[in-house]
């Protein structure tokens, strides 16, 4: 029997939402029990292949066990889908299958998958798993759609060293034009423990047609970055994820110069809403338009009001403790805030507020 598990912070009580977890195996006959993947701490996408466990982003197979020792897993690596093949009676053995797919379904040594690229539509895959050499050798199990993109488009993975910690670098991903002069939307995500994949999306595709760039931010705080990237967020939101939203805009327009700068506009929901009503806030001069869906603008409002009153303690630097904010708390999630810089904004904001039918 295997399964994950995380821990409850001490300090942040109970934590972030989606941490990095470890996966631990219990044998049913001779009652060991032993951790098979711990958690990853520390993550360098120059250097790491493997970024830790996490539960969002990385779909369970419907079968995992190739035989009774060895598990294949989908890992998540700085928003890349990576399968893993996992041996259950050993510690920290593992092997990351240099492919970008999300495992579906395993019988053996046959395999049904996903193949992901942000510039083509999900591919489903069928084949074989080489278990000696560690390799799978799949089929397209269906025609792959052949969709109708604007001249010079491109896909590409950037990968930011922030100022303030070099050691600890988070991405973004550019899907756009490299010859034309295209507005660019700067898009971060929501969560803020989440992260955007390197997969098709339909919306983004939509954005092409219509001219548009996208630049997709999983700055530091982003799951598939290593634990101590999660953690580094909690306490500095409105600021930290702010600034890395703000440079990988400024670094983006720097690789592919021929972007229109004069109108970049800014897209995010919940977290990402939060971080784009910051950017037209903060840099209220970088920005002509800010799309925001659902977004958090006043944490101690939503405090007293949210399912998720953990999350506003939380992400505040605060301990959650079942009770209503105190006024200085109040001021503290007020600060970082949104409405705290809401005098600056220059940008016409458009909030789309409701639900899902």
């Amino acid at each position: 029997m295997i399964w994950l598990e995380t821990d409850l912070q001490e300090k942040l009580y109970p934590g972030p939402h989606e941490q990095c977890f470890r996966m631990v195996c219990y044998n049913l006959e001779s009652k060991d029990k032993k951790i098979v993947l711990n958690i990853k701490d520390k993550f360098d996408p120059s250097v790491d292949t493997f970024a830790g466990l996490y539960v969002i982003g990385m779909k369970i197979p419907q079968k995992v066990f190739i035989n009774d020792d060895i598990v294949i897993w989908n890992g998540f690596v700085d928003g890349n889908h990576v399968p893993i093949l996992i041996n259950t009676k050993e510690s920290e053995s593992f092997t990351m299958l240099e492919t970008n797919h999300t495992i579906l379904d395993v019988q053996g040594n046959k395999v049904v998958s996903i193949e992901d690229n942000p510039l083509v539509p999900q591919t489903l895959k069928v084949g074989s798993l080489d278990i000696e050499n560690k390799k799978l050798d799949l089929v397209n199990l269906n025609v792959p759609r052949d969709i109708a993109l604007p001249d010079g488009i491109v896909a590409k993975k950037l990968i930011h060293s922030p100022a303030d910690d070099p050691s600890m670098k988070f991405s973004s991903i550019y899907v756009g034009s490299e010859v034309a002069e295209a507005p660019l939307i700067v898009w971060p995500h929501g969560g803020p423990h989440s992260a955007i994949p390197w997969a098709f999306s339909t919306d983004i595709y939509y954005f092409l047609d219509q001219g548009f760039s996208c630049l997709l931010i999983n700055y530091r705080g982003s799951i598939s970055q290593g634990q101590s990237g999660i953690m580094s967020l909690p306490g500095r939101v409105g600021d930290q994820d702010v600034k890395d939203c703000y440079q990988a805009f400024q670094e983006c327009l720097q690789t592919f110069p021929k972007l229109n700068q004069e109108k970049a506009v800014l897209f995010g929901g919940s977290h990402g809403g939060f971080l784009v009503t910051h950017l037209a806030g903060q840099y209220p001069d970088a920005f002509k338009a800010v799309v925001a869906r659902n977004p958090v603008i006043n944490i101690s409002s939503m405090s007293t009001v949210s399912d998720i009153g953990d999350w506003c303690f939380n992400e505040a630097g605060l301990g959650f403790q079942y009770r209503s904010p105190t006024p200085q708390e109040l001021q503290i999630m007020y600060e970082k805030s949104p409405i705290f810089h809401v005098k600056s904004v220059k940008a016409p904001v458009y909030l789309m507020i409701g639900r899902m039918i």
